[in-house]
């Protein structure tokens, strides 16, 4: 039996479906799987997890407000200890464990983290993975949640995972809306206070190669939710 991992409220908001690729030989810190203005403005990019981004999140775990830590964890978590750290950051490896960064680039210095979302892949049903996002108090409400999504969904079902599941609070519309966008509802039960979640991917989650021209814009005003 697998421990799934709740997921933190966001905002899925977006302006349209695509994400334009970012092109990584102009940035010289590639590859970015995707790029988008949030609705407050910031130009940000989404990129497989690194392990050097480990001190980040360690750092930004505690910067999230008791609320989003709650709704994360479905419960008190002040900070990350060294064996979480190493699965969420250093147990990635693309296959098994699937983790995209939200990031602000930065070109003369380190890319500044300010989201991740995680996949983790059910060895009893390799097909279906548990999911994961948080993003930073600041940014949620601006489409950011909605962004790493869209680009894990892509790198998931590259690799063969079919079905994101995920628990989360009952009063978690915002999540909700967030996973079942992505696909189509599987599973959706209640028990002892969590909401259980399954969803059937779509081909494609909205973050791969093909959109338009323009950078997207996420702008809250367009939003369906």
């Amino acid at each position: 039996m697998s421990t799934k991992t709740p997921m933190v409220t966001t905002d899925p908001r977006v302006h349209s479906q695509q994400l334009q690729v970012w092109d990584s030989a102009a940035t010289g810190h590639g590859p970015y799987l995707a790029r988008a203005t949030l609705a407050g403005g910031l130009r940000v990019a989404v990129r497989p997890l690194r392990t050097s981004d480990r001190g980040q999140l360690a750092a930004g775990m505690g910067h999230l407000s008791e609320h989003s830590r709650h709704q994360r964890f479905l419960g008190a978590k002040p900070s990350l200890n060294a064996r979480e750290l190493d699965l969420l950051v250093d147990g990635v490896d693309q296959h098994r464990h699937v983790a995209v960064a939200l990031v602000w680039p930065r070109t003369s210095c380190s890319d500044i983290v300010l989201g991740v979302a995680h996949a983790f892949r059910l060895s009893e049903r390799p097909d279906t993975a548990d999911v994961s996002v948080t993003v930073v108090d600041e940014l949620q409400g601006q489409g950011a949640g909605r962004l790493l999504m869209s680009a894990l969904a892509d790198a998931s079902v590259d690799r063969g995972i079919k079905r994101f599941t995920a628990l989360l609070l009952p009063s978690n519309a915002a999540c909700a809306r967030l996973i079942t966008g992505l696909g189509t509802v599987d599973n959706d039960g209640t028990s002892q206070g969590v909401r259980d979640l399954t969803v059937v991917l779509s081909s494609c989650g909205g973050a791969r190669d093909g959109g338009p021209a323009a950078q997207q814009t996420l702008d809250p005003s367009t939003s369906t939710a």
